[in-house]
C-alpha cells in the first residue's frame, strides 16, 4: 500500500484529486494537506511514500516553493502543476523531486487519464 501525501491549497481541487487517485489505485492511502505549515505537521505522524505538491502555493501560504523543497529532501516529491509552463522554468530540479505532473483540468473535467497514467508510472518506479 503506498501512501500519497497531497498538497494542494484549492479544497475542491484537492478533494477531486483524491478521489481520482483513490479510484485509480484503491490500496493506497490519501492524506491531504492544504498549505505547507499542514504538510510540515503532517510529516511528523507519517512518512508517506510521495508527496504530491503543488507547485504554486495560494496566496495564503506561509512558504514558497523554493524555501519548501529543500525541507522535503528526504521525502519523495511530485510536483504538480495546472499549466504547461512550471514555476522552475528551465532550472533543473533538486534530486529528491522525481518529476512534475500537469494537474487535471477541473473546470473542464479533462486530462484525468493523462495525470493517473503519469502517476501510474511514478508509483511503478517507486517498486
Amino acid at each position: 500500500m503506498n501512501q500519497i501525501l497531497i498538497v494542494e491549497d484549492v479544497p475542491e481541487m484537492r478533494e477531486w484529486l483524491s478521489s481520482l487517485i483513490q479510484a485509480r489505485f484503491p490500496k493506497s492511502k490519501i492524506i491531504q494537506a492544504e498549505s505547507p505549515l499542514e504538510l510540515r505537521r503532517k510529516l511528523e505522524r507519517v512518512q508517506p511514500d510521495l508527496i504530491l505538491l503543488d507547485e504554486i502555493l495560494g496566496v495564503g501560504a506561509n512558504e514558497d516553493l523554493a524555501s519548501l523543497l529543500p525541507a522535503l529532501i528526504t521525502h519523495r516529491v511530485v510536483l504538480m502543476s495546472g499549466m504547461e509552463t512550471s514555476v522552475y522554468g528551465e532550472r533543473s530540479l533538486p534530486k529528491h523531486v522525481l518529476g512534475r505532473i500537469l494537474k487535471p483540468n477541473w473546470d473542464l473535467g479533462s486530462g484525468e487519464e493523462r495525470f493517473l497514467s503519469s502517476l501510474e508510472d511514478l508509483l511503478t518506479d517507486l517498486g
